[in-house]
């Protein structure tokens, strides 16, 4: 069984709300944009300490959906389980507290993870439609599992 972070242990049974350590790095850290800081809820690299609230919770959230992709591709259904349940959860929080979680949700639609953009799309689509359909045509044309997903999404739309 390969290890798993205690963030990830923790929501495999139940927790919904765990942070790491500070100055822990974030998975995210490969999306970092140029001109991007904390400020701006775009991972750069370390987790957000002065953030905010909901930007490191939709840090959080990309770096599950990232995880989750990763535990498929690898077979492990457990821990993508938990994975999933990790960034649901993350996702359920942002909804609720409005104003600043859905905008902080709504800066994923420009991450670097096509699946991280996607995911964040299908859960946006009713709030950001404009944005979240933009970020499901920018995916849609691969052949990943993610862009299969944006298709998806995008043809349920049209229906």
């Amino acid at each position: 069984m390969p290890q798993t972070s205690r963030r990830t242990r923790a929501f495999a049974a139940g927790v919904t709300a765990v942070r790491p350590p500070r100055g822990s790095k974030s998975a995210s850290d490969q999306s970092s944009t140029a001109g991007d800081g904390p400020e701006s809820g775009v991972a750069t690299g370390t987790w957000p300490v002065a953030a905010g609230k909901c930007n490191a919770i939709a840090i959080q959230f990309a770096d599950a959906v990232i995880a989750h992709g990763k535990s498929i591709a690898r077979g492990d259904r457990e821990l993508a389980t938990a994975n999933a349940r990790e960034f649901l959860a993350c996702a359920g929080e942002l909804l609720l507290r409005k104003p600043e979680g859905p905008a902080a949700l709504a800066r994923q639609l420009d991450h670097a993870d096509p699946a991280v953009r996607v995911t964040a799309a299908s859960l946006l689509i009713e709030v950001y439609r404009d944005r979240a359909i933009s970020a499901l045509r920018s995916v849609a044309d691969g052949d990943s599992i993610a862009a299969l997903e944006a298709r998806v999404q995008l043809a349920r739309l049209r229906t």
